[in-house]
């Protein structure tokens, strides 16, 4: 179920962007939760409600701090730019404790497109202050 819930969240985006129809990631992670559950005949409302909740303490990667903290130690910029809603980015920045190691925490919401839109990757070159050319960014997807 969680590899369908995903890859019908990124559909999702996917499919808003083309049709400029916008709304925010929560609104597309319930969606796509309803479509996977529904997809295997599970109609559990306080397993939607459950999953939805989790959704928002999701660990980060087990080297993210460290690398984090290296990258901030050699004086480099660090950021997370995400289709996640300020709300969701908010709870998984506290929940993994990566506060400290972030010099940004960019929404989609600010330009209301998701990836991969140029518009969104304007804002990490908009609010950092760097050359596109000195960036790099680094996905959790496969």
């Amino acid at each position: 179920m969680a590899a369908r819930w995903r890859e019908k969240q990124l559909q999702y985006t996917w499919l808003r962007g083309l049709m400029g129809v916008h709304t925010d990631f929560w609104q597309v992670t319930g969606d796509a939760l309803d479509y996977a559950m529904g997809a295997l005949s599970l109609d559990d409302r306080s397993l939607r409600a459950r999953l939805m909740d989790l959704y928002l303490t999701l660990d980060a990667y087990p080297e993210a701090r460290g690398v984090l903290r290296q990258l901030k130690n050699a004086g480099m910029k660090t950021a997370i730019l995400s289709n996640g809603s300020p709300k969701m980015l908010e709870a998984a920045v506290e929940s993994a404790g990566l506060a400290d190691s972030l010099d940004a925490v960019l929404s989609v919401e600010e330009v209301g497109v998701f990836k991969p839109h140029p518009d969104v990757y304007r804002l990490g070159v908009d609010r950092l202050g760097l050359p596109a050319a000195e960036m790099a960014f680094q996905s959790a997807n496969a």
